[in-house]
């Protein structure tokens, strides 16, 4: 029997509401950095002006693996169990 449990974690940001800057028909660079990004020193989006937040993701995963083998004169037989569970949580 063998398992083989896992943890990762990973921080993205996401626009929290639909933003002005973010036009589909009309893009400009520009005016999105100024709105997102503030001065040179990032001011609007460290500050938490920018309109974005942070959001986290937690996985898990367990495996659970059964490994059966026989071999007997040239016969051989083997089977394979197994279970996989992911686990997602976001914030």
């Amino acid at each position: 029997m063998f398992g083989a449990p896992g943890y990762s974690s990973s921080i993205s940001y996401q626009a929290r509401t639909t933003l002005p800057s973010l036009d589909k028909d009309y893009f400009d660079y520009s005016a999105f950095m100024a709105d997102f990004w503030g001065n040179s020193n990032g001011s609007r989006f460290y500050g938490g002006q920018s309109g974005f937040g942070e959001s986290k993701t937690q996985s898990i995963n367990m495996t659970e693996e059964l490994y059966v083998k026989y071999n007997k004169d040239r016969l051989f037989f083997s089977a394979v169990a197994r279970y996989i569970k992911f686990v997602f949580i976001y914030s």
